[in-house]
């Protein structure tokens, strides 16, 4: 029977922890570490997502994944000095992984369940379920993906706040529902008190009110910092859990390629902003990776920007304007 292992790319400790530190930076209070340090942390972060992205294709070979439970990254744990590789071994192949995700999600849509989302956790090395609603009956569902042991979670999700905001902005031009299982919307600004910049509001920051979006494309590395602003508990960071989620809302629909984190939110924090920060130099700058689609405790999943200009592309010559505004 073949071993498989489960990567971890570790750095070592930069800096002991303390609670006298200066956090006004997002990533300062995500890390517990001074704002001073923060382009340091960031620097080794993006210095192990490089050498993740050179382990990718390595990986993906035939060989590789059948015996080998896949790779994330984890800056906080302390290793020998200019080692980056940390082997452990692990139950789960990420064959079987995609495997057993496939199966799941199959049983899900056999069973019509509902209030779920569905993905793979490199880091516990098992498909994650995880039920928004404790009192909607998917017994059956449970029954039938026991033999693929997945780690199940229950919480019951915060209900809308019925004080949000609401700023009238114009007709909806498009429903991402009509090409498929999707979630997003494209809205026609005709709101003249209205002018949509490049800009990501931190209204809870002095410091740093206002982020500067540089650039914006696919996130692929796991365990790496994310953020989003929401309208409601505003700028929050968290990590990357897992890609191509799959959430089975209450109201009959299914939603794919979700990216999973656990950054803290409500459910009126839908439609947000999902992004990281981009440069060691300019702590304002963040890189846009997609949009809220829903919140839990403990769990945030996003509709990736990949997927929603790949829709984009799809439609042509009608969304002609909003890519080449997006892409510069």
């Amino acid at each position: 029977m073949r071993v498989s292992y489960f990567l971890i790319i570790l750095l070592i400790s930069l800096q002991s922890y303390s609670i006298y530190t200066l956090q006004n930076h997002p990533l300062a209070k995500l890390w517990r570490i001074n704002d001073t340090e923060v382009p340091e942390w960031l620097n080794a972060e993006k210095h192990l997502i490089m050498i993740y992205g050179n382990l990718r294709p390595i990986l993906a070979q035939i060989n590789f994944i059948s015996s080998f439970g896949g790779p994330y990254i984890n800056i906080f744990e302390n290793c020998p000095y200019k080692e980056s590789l940390h082997f452990e071994n692990v139950t789960n192949s990420m064959v079987q992984l995609k495997f057993y995700f496939q199966e799941i999600t199959l049983l899900a849509n056999n069973f019509d369940v509902r209030g779920a989302l569905v993905y793979i956790d490199i880091g516990l090395n098992n498909i994650v379920i995880y039920f928004f609603e404790s009192d909607i009956d998917n017994t059956k569902f449970i029954n039938a993906v026991e033999p693929f042991n997945p780690e199940i979670i229950y919480a019951n999700t915060q209900s809308l706040n019925p004080n949000s905001p609401v700023l009238p902005i114009g007709p909806l031009l498009f429903e991402s529902r009509e090409d498929g299982f999707y979630n997003f919307a494209v809205i026609k600004v005709e709101n003249k008190n209205l002018v949509p910049t490049f800009v990501i509001r931190n209204d809870d920051s002095d410091q740093y009110p206002e982020l500067i979006i540089i650039n914006g494309g696919p996130i692929s590395s796991h365990y790496v910092h994310i953020c989003k602003s929401g309208i409601i508990t505003h700028l929050t960071c968290g990590y990357v859990y897992g890609f191509n989620g799959e959430f089975y809302s209450i109201d009959d629909g299914v939603t794919v390629e979700l990216i999973i984190t656990d950054m803290y939110g409500l459910l009126s924090d839908a439609g947000g902003p999902v992004f990281s920060f981009a440069s060691l130099k300019n702590l304002y700058s963040v890189d846009v990776h997609g949009t809220v689609v829903t919140v839990g405790p403990g769990i945030c999943a996003a509709q990736s920007l990949e997927t929603i200009l790949y829709i984009f592309r799809d439609r042509g010559q009608l969304f002609k304007d909003i890519i080449l505004y997006v892409e510069g």
